[in-house]
């Protein structure tokens, strides 16, 4: 994923979209294969997005309707749709574990080019990433 500098507001609402589809896609993922519960990973995003969308309500006008979804951790989901069907519980543990590497990468490339954020969403990114990467070395 190629990072640039976005306002605040854009970062929100890209991470609340990102959060967003990694619960529809546990959902998903548990329910198509039986694939393990991942129930702490649903639980964490659903308080990532609490916290964001806290971080949302102090930008108040600049909030859009739309929101980027054209991003390396939207896309292997949706290409990842079209083959539920034929993948196994262990294949789609392997999508996941790579979807969790995804946006690990985007939480560091968000905190490098955007290092001039308003202190309350450098301090939600920062603690949310900590929390992304020790997720993933406990895996």
């Amino acid at each position: 994923m190629n990072q640039t500098l976005k306002k605040p507001v854009d970062i929100v609402q890209e991470l609340i979209a990102i959060h967003t589809t990694r619960i529809e896609a546990i959902n998903r993922l548990e329910s198509s294969m039986g694939a393990p519960k991942k129930n702490g990973l649903k639980n964490q995003s659903t308080l990532f997005i609490t916290e964001l969308m806290n971080e949302l309500s102090n930008y108040g006008d600049a909030v859009t309707s739309t929101t980027e979804r054209d991003n390396e951790y939207q896309q292997i989901w949706t290409n990842s749709l079209s083959q539920l069907n034929d993948l196994s519980s262990i294949d789609g543990d392997g999508i996941l574990n790579h979807m969790e590497e995804i946006l690990n990468k985007i939480y560091s490339q968000i905190l490098e080019a955007n290092n001039a954020m308003p202190e309350s969403l450098l301090e939600i990114v920062s603690k949310q990433k900590v929390a992304i990467s020790n997720s993933l070395k406990n895996r």
